[in-house]
């Protein structure tokens, strides 16, 4: 029997909680369903259920070395993401394997890819926010967030 890998913790910034290996006993009914950069997504070997930033279930369409080649998702339960892959897969259902991981597991991972750029402001990392602007000069940050309201204090101060 052949070594199941894991995917990583994080795959398009989104925390896995459970994958599934597709072999060639479960066929691919998905045609026409899935497009990435104007080119259909066919057949992959790998498929992973994740959950974004906002909590939601994402099915991200995964190669052999768990590449993301397309992504379905938005949805509020790993149930509804499931029925959705079985759309896909006929008879994924019982191949899904939880990972294990944590969304401590997926902190320290977003942590290590965002580096030392944090908000200057509220010390947020990339990952929490919506966006994040630098000032190369100064090697500093701030996100959208703190932009927005010191914008509003700014607009304020300046009506007294």
């Amino acid at each position: 029997m052949r070594k199941v890998t894991k995917p990583p913790v994080l795959l398009n910034g989104c925390r896995v909680e459970q994958f599934a290996i597709r072999d060639r006993s479960i066929k691919f009914r998905g045609h026409g369903l899935l497009f990435s950069d104007d080119r259909e997504v066919g057949p992959v070997p790998r498929l992973a259920l994740a959950r974004d930033k906002n909590e939601e279930v994402v099915l991200l369409h995964c190669d052999a070395r768990w590449q993301v080649l397309g992504i379905s998702g938005g949805h509020a339960t790993v149930r509804e993401a499931k029925r959705a892959a079985e759309r896909f897969y006929t008879g994924i259902s019982k191949r899904w394997i939880p990972t294990g991981y944590t969304k401590t597991d997926a902190r320290h991972a977003l942590d290590r890819v965002a580096g030392p750029k944090k908000c200057a402001v509220c010390l947020r990392s990339p990952y929490d926010v919506d966006a994040m602007v630098e000032m190369k000069k100064r090697k500093l940050a701030i996100c959208d967030e703190c932009i927005r309201e010191l914008y509003g204090l700014l607009s304020s101060a300046s009506d007294v």
